[in-house]
């Protein structure tokens, strides 16, 4: 599978998602980055950060599966499966889509697609 730069920022954003470290969750994004997801938008690392403190602890472990990579410039696209279990033993898989976009190590831009029943 592709190793970029790209990717390997993205599998350490996940990574630390995984391991639940909020404080390096955030260092992967600039202090002015824009994060969608399906029905909300949150600007900048303040709205961020709150973001991940409400998600954080959701899933009692975590794991990503890169499917597939498409680069252009400093934006990377990573179609993505999830597989998780919840706090309460149950498992599950998604699959989604991240667009992210890079300036040096930082996300700057950060689209998520997926669709929120299967999470």
């Amino acid at each position: 599978m592709n190793s970029s730069p790209l990717l390997k920022i993205a599998r350490a954003y996940w990574d630390a998602e995984s391991r639940g470290d909020l404080d390096a969750v955030l260092e992967h994004f600039d202090n002015d980055a824009v994060f969608t997801a399906p029905g909300c938008q949150f600007n900048g690392r303040r709205e961020i950060a709150a973001f991940y403190r409400k998600i954080m602890g959701t899933y009692k472990a975590m794991r990503i599966e890169v499917r597939r990579t498409v680069e252009n410039g400093n934006d990377i696209v990573v179609e993505f499966g999830f597989h998780y279990t919840r706090q309460d033993g149950t498992h599950g898989y998604a699959e989604g889509c991240n667009v992210f976009t890079i300036a040096g190590s930082r996300f700057t831009r950060f689209r998520a697609y997926f669709n929120p029943a299967d999470y």
